[in-house]
């Protein structure tokens, strides 16, 4: 297989069998022996991810790039489990994050290890329903995107069959979905706070906006 074959160019990045070019500053590449050769931000680095060994999902293709791809998303997914079995959200955030989780565990991250998927999305639950991650202009009522958490629940449960966690799961979002009809109710319809997955101010909202604005 021509490694140096383009397999998409678009805009933002170029990948081959071998690399992925976004500029000068940016890119990586895969050396014939192993180990991989980056740039980012105009800082050079080399770094080589061995296969995982154990029960996890094993993946080899004919692209190398992908493939060293795979190993480093598995080598940062474990480094992200804490002692309690649970996930922790990235470097500066120990505890677990409602939308993270839940996108994370759907995408697959259940796939390789649901049971520590499960655990995250049972730290979310607070009172019977599921607790929404702050946002900007606040928590819940201004950003509402808790029900997510849904999406992945069905996903562990598909992996597990579990009858027990899926009676748990309707009971726990039945109760969020009753609290969140309360939003649109008062609001007319009207979703406040950040989109999922966008949830930075500058991605959602006009630039003029406040955390203020957001929150009224």
């Amino acid at each position: 297989m021509d490694q140096d074959r383009i397999l998409y160019r678009g805009e933002a990045f170029t990948l081959t069998g071998n690399s992925l070019r976004q500029d000068a500053a940016h890119w990586a590449e895969v050396q014939p022996d192993g180990p991989v050769k980056t740039m980012k931000n105009g800082r050079y680095s080399e770094w080589r991810i061995f296969p995982e060994a154990g029960s996890a999902p094993h993946y080899y293709g004919n692209f190398e790039v992908l493939n060293q791809a795979y190993g480093l998303a598995l080598h940062e997914a474990g480094a992200l489990l804490n002692e309690e079995g649970t996930f922790r959200t990235g470097a500066n955030w120990p505890t677990v994050w409602t939308r993270d989780i839940s996108y994370a565990t759907h995408l697959g991250l259940g796939l390789w290890n649901v049971h520590a998927c499960m655990n995250s999305l049972k730290s979310r639950i607070r009172n019977g329903e599921v607790e929404q991650d702050t946002g900007t202009g606040g928590s819940w009522p201004i950003s509402s995107d808790r029900v997510v958490w849904g999406m992945a629940a069905w996903e562990v449960y598909c992996l597990t069959g579990d009858a027990d966690w899926l009676s748990l799961s309707c009971r726990v979002m039945e109760k969020t979905c009753v609290r969140d009809e309360q939003v649109l109710t008062a609001t007319g319809g009207l979703m406040k706070g950040e989109s999922s997955v966008l949830d930075w101010r500058e991605q959602s909202y006009p630039a003029w906006m406040t955390s203020a604005d957001i929150g009224d």
